[in-house]
């Protein structure tokens, strides 16, 4: 989770003008071709909301109490199903 927002807020570094990691002169050349600006709001962003996406995914949900049964009702529906009987294995 925090690889994407460090990498995005690099790239914003960048944008603003601030060599973060990297030499003067390759800063420069990056600089002058607008290429860290276009990484900053594309590159950036992008994973910004790829990371905010994910914490969607690992973040844990609210269980709704009435929803779940509780520990007798779910033996007492295990005690009642009913399983298909096996085959028996034949040569």
């Amino acid at each position: 989770m925090a690889a994407p927002v460090f990498y995005a807020l690099t790239r914003y570094a960048w944008a603003l003008g601030f060599p973060l990691g990297m030499g003067e002169e390759q800063f420069r050349s990056g600089q002058a071709s607008g290429m860290w600006i276009g990484g900053a709001l594309s590159l950036g962003s992008f994973c910004l909301v790829g990371a905010f996406l994910m914490l969607g995914l690992v973040q844990r949900t609210p269980r709704n109490d009435k929803k779940d049964l509780s520990k007798k009702e779910a033996v007492e529906m295990s005690q009642t199903t009913q399983t298909t009987p096996v085959p028996p294995y034949v040569n």
